[in-house]
């Protein structure tokens, strides 16, 4: 279990990576400044669940049920990014995949045993 919620933790870090690496290119002002350190915080906040604090676990699941919903109407409702545009889908997608997963993870009986571990430096 240990090993599933690392890789999804994992691979949710990547996802807002990208998004900030991407949003620099795309994003008009204010946002070109203001989605990287979103970004930066919400990893931060996943860092902080890989720590198994239970507040950060807690507020990530609370920012998966958001990103879940904003990232699926910017799905559904598309504006093309010219360029940019395929991999920004490719981050959306993986976003709200990693977002589910985690849900899955948050709300199993395997949560308590995750958060109860050893905190990992």
């Amino acid at each position: 279990m240990e090993k599933y919620i690392h890789l999804v933790l994992i691979c949710w870090i990547i996802s807002h990576v990208g998004h900030a690496a991407l949003s620099i290119f795309y994003e008009q002002s204010p946002a070109v400044f203001l989605v990287p350190i979103i970004r930066l915080l919400l990893v931060l906040l996943i860092i902080g669940a890989w720590r198994r604090n239970r507040w950060a676990a807690k507020m990530c699941a609370i920012f998966a049920v958001v990103v879940i919903v904003i990232h699926g109407s910017f799905i559904w409702c598309r504006e093309p990014y010219g360029a940019f545009s395929i991999p920004v889908l490719v981050f959306d997608i993986l976003e709200v995949v990693v977002a589910i997963l985690y849900l899955v993870f948050f709300f199993s009986s395997q949560r308590e045993r995750y958060l109860s571990g050893p905190n990992e430096a």
